[in-house]
């Protein structure tokens, strides 16, 4: 887990979901659930990456050399993955000056002609230990910026993500928004020609109200 002290990450894939317990915890945020305990709210993931090569998905569990390092100084949690022509990078973090800021840089690199396909966004569908705290999600965009709004359901906080992406691609992109029950994400479609694309993913914010 990397945090700075107002919110904590797991380490765990950028694609991973509820069934891998993927969870972003925030103070401030006890709820209680289920009538009997109170717990800190699991938010939707603002981190949310899942790529697809060639139409399948690219797990880390199926990759050839698997890499995680936790910078535990300055709160950087790197993660590569290669197998056969594709390598993956991701590095997130936590802001110590803005602490409801969140950021990662999400790099792929191709050493040949490959269908690349990248979907990144929120993901409002998360994993409790003692139930669903939120009573509602409503989900939104606006000039290429992703929102979910929702609150938790014994004293109404509310809960914004926000999440912006700035793409750097040798590869011609298409960019299209979407949603998908409690997921809005954007789809980005190159097609790689031996290109190297990044994709920094610095918009993360959970504003808590």
């Amino acid at each position: 887990m990397f945090g700075n002290g107002y919110l904590g990450y797991r380490g765990t894939p950028c694609d991973a979901t509820k069934e891998d317990y993927a969870a972003c915890i925030v103070t401030d945020t006890y709820d209680n659930a289920d009538g009997k305990w109170r717990e800190l709210c699991n938010v939707p993931n603002g981190l949310y990456a899942a790529l697809n090569v060639d139409g399948q998905p690219f797990k880390v569990t199926d990759a050839t050399d698997y890499r995680r390092k936790l910078d535990l100084s300055a709160s950087i949690l790197t993660q590569e993955a290669t197998s056969d022509s594709i390598r993956m990078k991701a590095v997130r973090f936590a802001a110590m000056d803005k602490l409801h800021l969140l950021a990662m840089r999400y790099e792929v690199t191709t050493n040949k002609d490959t269908k690349i396909d990248i979907v990144t966004g929120i993901d409002g569908d998360v994993w409790s230990i003692n139930g669903e705290h939120f009573v509602e999600y409503n989900l939104s965009e606006e000039d290429g910026i992703l929102v979910t709004h929702t609150k938790t359901k014994e004293f109404g906080i509310e809960v914004y993500v926000a999440e912006s992406t700035s793409i750097i691609s040798d590869a011609d992109m298409t960019c299209t928004s979407f949603q998908d029950g409690k997921r809005i994400c954007t789809a980005l479609l190159p097609c790689f020609q031996q290109a190297k694309h990044s994709s920094s993913k610095n918009g993360y914010h959970l504003l808590e109200q």
